[in-house]
């Protein structure tokens, strides 16, 4: 299989490459529609007008800012090489604005979510034919059942890196799943180039290509000339270029910002110390109303920090991120397996960080109906592992979803709003699944067959709902 010809869509996926087409120019047209009217403007101040603006959920928008003024904004340890793959389109949008007189960063971010979601669309469709072997009509009620999930219908729409994450996971899946079923394993030029692009997206999912890679070459992994060259070098020289671009592309601009931080600071002392001499006659009484009320300002920040981000286990670059204070059970409940896959009624994709509460219930009068499908989706995941845990693949991804329920529910990394990070994982239960449609006779699997298809419809229908609110609102 050539590495390139993956990307050419064949005959019979024309059709479904249509449909898909069709609905992500849809939803990503109405995010454009929402907030055409303040991102369309030339500005000078895109930063506040372009990332402080959006609010959908957690997601950022930093991809428009960098899109219509190219700088390194993404955090390069986290996201290594996703500013200078923005390069082309920042460039691209340069023009359209020369052109157009608009800022077109929408337009062109929206292109880049659509072809993105189109493609994973295909890869995700393929697995379910090719890997795990389910009929047509399976593979296409999957993959619907897949994306009528909430959070992965909204990566395919927002601003964020997670389409992308999704695109470069699945492409990711579907090689390593091609050669484990040709019995063929996957050469050090494929292995790096997968980690370079999934990687740099995002720096934690480089380590599912070297799972990838593990399970497809077995004990050719281990040997000494693919570990150098597969496994060492490139995360070394991923690390490298992060460090470099920090310390060409960034640390100046941040310690400009800290600057002005503490000049600003210091201007407003000079203010305040010049108001308490005014005051001669209660300079004490001043002082200690001054001192009362930062103690008071700082106990408040603290609190709304500890709620909507959690405690860290320590302080550090990456360690910050880290939560021990957030509840397990419920997060897995409302969160991982819950707003994931059915946004709740209630702080429709609000944001931890402006004042949605971490942990929401469902509501009623749909409360027991979220609560069911919830369960059902969970105990047909459970069972669908069941029948799937002796299949290699199968293994794999799940090693994947383990490294992301260690870092989420273990360390708590980004815990507080875990369900953006569906794109990175919730592909095993449909896979699980469809092991579990592939496994099942005849007459247990049009019942199964009729159970999705029940879940697809009343997931699209009840989070399509939720989405249009919240967009026409």
């Amino acid at each position: 299989m050539r590495f390139l010809s993956v990307f050419r869509i064949r005959r019979d996926e024309r059709l479904l490459a249509c449909l898909a087409l069709a609905v992500f120019l849809l939803l990503n047209a109405l995010v454009v529609w929402k907030y055409y009217g303040l991102f369309s403007p030339l500005s000078g101040n895109n930063w506040d007008i372009l990332v402080k603006s959006f609010h959908i959920s957690g997601f950022d928008s930093i991809t428009y800012y960098i899109v219509s003024d190219w700088h390194a904004r993404y955090n390069v340890y986290r996201h290594p090489l996703l500013s200078f793959a923005m390069y082309v389109p920042y460039l691209l949008n340069l023009c359209l604005m020369k052109l157009t007189g608009i800022n077109c960063a929408q337009f062109v971010v929206a292109t880049m979510l659509t072809v993105s979601s189109v493609y994973s669309v295909l890869f995700f469709h393929r697995l379910m034919r090719e890997i795990i072997g389910t009929g047509r009509r399976d593979s296409l009620l999957l993959t619907a059942f897949f994306f009528s999930f909430a959070y992965i219908l909204l990566a395919t729409i927002v601003p964020d890196h997670f389409a992308y994450s999704l695109f470069a996971l699945l492409l990711t899946l579907y090689i390593s799943g091609r050669m484990m079923k040709e019995h063929r394993q996957m050469k050090i030029r494929h292995t790096v180039l997968l980690f370079l692009l999934t990687a740099g997206i995002s720096l934690n999912n480089g380590l599912k290509v070297f799972l990838a890679s593990l399970f497809t070459d077995g004990r050719r992994f281990w040997h000494p000339r693919h570990l150098v060259l597969a496994v060492i070098l490139p995360s070394l020289a991923i690390w490298s270029f992060a460090r470099f671009e920090y310390y060409h592309f960034v640390w100046a601009d941040e310690k400009a910002r800290h600057e002005m931080k503490a000049h600003r600071k210091a201007e407003k002392r000079k203010i305040h110390i010049a108001q308490l001499k005014a005051q001669a006659d209660s300079v004490n009484r001043a002082n200690r109303q001054t001192g009362e009320q930062k103690k008071a300002v700082v106990k408040t920040f603290r609190r709304k920090r500890i709620k909507a981000q959690g405690t860290p286990i320590t302080h550090g670059e990456f360690m910050n991120w880290t939560d021990i204070s957030t509840p397990r059970i419920e997060s897995i409940v409302e969160n991982l397996f819950g707003e994931s896959i059915q946004l709740h009624e209630n702080w429709v994709l609000g944001d931890v960080f402006h004042g949605r509460p971490v942990i929401i219930a469902y509501s009623t009068p749909m409360k027991w109906a979220n609560y069911t499908i919830e369960a059902l989706i969970f105990l047909l995941f459970v069972v669908g592992i069941a029948a799937a845990v002796r299949h290699r693949f199968f293994l794999m991804v799940g090693s994947w979803f383990l490294l992301d329920m260690f870092l989420h529910v273990g360390l708590g990394f980004g815990l507080n709003e875990v369900y953006i990070m569906a794109a990175h994982w919730a592909f095993i239960i449909p896979i699980a699944i469809g092991y579990l449609l592939s496994a099942s006779p005849a007459s247990v699997r049009r019942k199964l067959r009729a159970v999705l298809l029940a879940l697809t419809f009343f997931l699209w229908m009840y989070n399509g709902s939720l989405l249009l609110g919240y967009i026409f609102d």
